[in-house]
């Protein structure tokens, strides 16, 4: 430091926050040196000179088990007597005693915490800053314990900050919160067509789960639970929507998807084309089955079967089994415009003799009667044409 004389000073440390001064009791100029190292080999660690008059002081941190050298001098060649005095205030200290981890736990909402404890020493106290809803600190005999149930979600970042220590101390840690694992999945459009290109899931509940699919076939994304109906075997499957454990319980829910072949069908009519009068033509279908069939206006088609009507059915010499207003009504007609045989007083037995052709078309049917000098006609409209010669009865 100079040339003065001056006397050395050790001392071994211990954690303490050291102060070392000549403030009182010194009749000159001093300056104070803290080294350590070893004598052939020291190491500045602080010093001063003039800090309370012409005398000094020094504040550090003593490390415990380092041996500090002390020297006590004068500035210049200044020399004289001195009064070295030496102070030491010990920090607080916190340290997590609990086990490893619970200074940074999860738990699910309305479940006690596990009780986060530390030792602390020359605090007087403790304050605490970040806990959640229904977590209490405390601090008593150098003992800070943190617990208690969580009743909000969240993540809570705490601090403990001791009280009555000389510089400030503190200890942090977090505490996450979780929502119970709760969640429904569910495909409303099912089933889809294999022609789809893509399908979302709609979940409710707990986000950030992961989707699977059984059995083997369905192109599912398994972070978003998407489909590809474009991609998949046709099928039905279960789609099953897992959650980790979270501090909560690990949990999962499941819904089904099913996966529809797109329609393959080849229809024909192999007697294509066909007589009028020919009865029924069948259709021939190669494919997938359970559809309807319909056709342009003018075609009779049966729905269910495709089965085509292909027109008029005929019967020849209908007598006495065809009776009623009809056959009345045409013998009538025939009377009117003098076709009939003026002998006859029956008209109901008059026209059994006659000449009858019935011809049928689904619910409506035309009778035609051969009388002495013209055809006659009735069918089921009760229309009564007799200008034109015909007389339709029902």
């Amino acid at each position: 430091m100079n040339t003065a004389p001056g006397v050395w000073y050790t001392f071994t440390g211990d954690g303490a926050i050291v102060t070392l001064n000549t403030c009182t009791g010194t009749s000159y100029d001093s300056k104070i040196g803290v080294f350590s190292g070893t004598c052939a080999a020291l190491v500045c660690v602080t010093g001063n000179d003039d800090f309370c008059g012409l005398q000094s002081q020094v504040n550090f941190t003593s490390v415990i088990g380092t041996t500090y050298y002390v020297l006590v001098t004068g500035f210049g060649t200044a020399s004289g007597a001195f009064t070295l005095t030496r102070t030491c205030v010990y920090p607080c200290t916190i340290a997590l005693s609990s086990a490893p981890g619970t200074d940074a736990q999860s738990v699910c909402k309305n479940n006690a915490i596990t009780n986060i404890t530390y030792n602390t020493t020359v605090s007087t106290g403790a304050t605490f800053t970040g806990l959640p809803a229904g977590v209490t600190g405390n601090w008593a005999a150098n003992v800070v314990t943190i617990s208690g149930t969580p009743s909000i979600a969240g993540v809570y970042n705490y601090t403990v900050t001791l009280v009555g220590c000389p510089s400030a101390t503190t200890a942090t840690g977090t505490i996450t919160v979780s929502e119970p694992n709760v969640a429904t999945i569910s495909y409303p459009g099912s089933p889809y067509c294999s022609t789809v290109p893509a399908v979302p899931v709609v979940r409710t509940g707990t986000a950030g789960g992961t989707y699977s699919a059984a059995p083997a076939g369905l192109t599912i994304n398994p972070a978003t639970g998407t489909v590809s109906p474009q991609t998949s075997t046709a099928g039905t499957y279960t789609v099953t929507y897992s959650m980790a454990a979270n501090g909560c319980p690990a949990a999962s829910t499941t819904t089904t998807i099913t996966i529809t072949a797109a329609p393959n069908i080849i229809i024909f009519y192999a007697g294509n084309p066909y007589c009028s009068n020919s009865g029924t033509a069948n259709v021939t279908r190669f494919g997938t089955p359970g559809g309807t069939y319909s056709s342009t206006a003018g075609l009779s088609i049966t729905p269910a079967t495709g089965a085509v009507n292909l027109g008029w059915k005929h019967a020849r010499n209908i007598y006495s089994n065809l009776h009623g207003t009809g056959l009345r009504r045409l013998w009538h007609h025939a009377n009117n415009n003098n076709d009939h045989d003026h002998g006859s007083t029956n008209s109901h037995d008059r026209i059994h003799r006659q000449s009858i052709l019935l011809q049928c078309r689904n619910s409506e049917c035309n009778a035609y009667g051969n009388t002495r000098r013209r055809n006659l006609q009735f069918n089921s409209g009760l229309n009564d044409q007799s200008n034109n010669g015909r007389n339709n009865a029902g």
